[in-house]
């Protein structure tokens, strides 16, 4: 193509030509010439979106946990089935609370951490403890999986 205004070669793409500045006439589109849309690149767009649309929308891939966390009565349980003094009854829990909890992705596996609080009651030696640790809970296909080999 040549400049309608000094005859100087110039690309279609161009709006001014290069040599003397003036503007060319006529519609200007990037997808000019060359530029066909065949069914595959349709259909590989549309996908593409509706895939890009799904993730903004927010529906479940493999790094979303779609359980709900661990309660703190999940992880009373937990606490209650490690210790065996609960088990034969030398100890009584007099209160449980779950501090903090976080959950993060480690290599591939959601992991929740509970941070607990718990008052214990051992009534043969007339004392009580304040205890405080964390309870760890991994996520699985079946809900999450506590330190005690349960799920819940």
């Amino acid at each position: 193509m040549f400049c309608q205004h000094c005859g100087a070669p110039a690309s279609e793409s161009f709006r001014f030509c290069p040599e003397c500045g003036g503007r060319r006439q006529g519609r200007l589109s990037f997808f000019h010439h060359h530029r066909t849309w065949d069914p595959l690149t349709i259909a590989v767009v549309a996908l593409t979106a509706m895939l890009v649309g799904a993730t903004a929308l927010g529906l479940p891939n493999k790094h979303q946990v779609v359980a709900s966390d661990p309660s703190e009565a999940d992880t009373r349980v937990v606490f209650e089935h490690q210790r065996p003094e609960f088990q034969t009854g030398a100890a009584k829990l007099l209160t449980f609370r779950k501090v903090s909890a976080e959950s993060q992705e480690i290599v591939g596996v959601i992991v929740h951490f509970a941070e607990y609080e718990a008052e214990i009651a051992y009534p043969a030696r007339s004392e009580t403890e304040t205890l405080s640790g964390q309870i760890t809970f991994k996520l699985t296909e079946k809900g999450w999986l506590g330190e005690d080999g349960e799920l819940y």
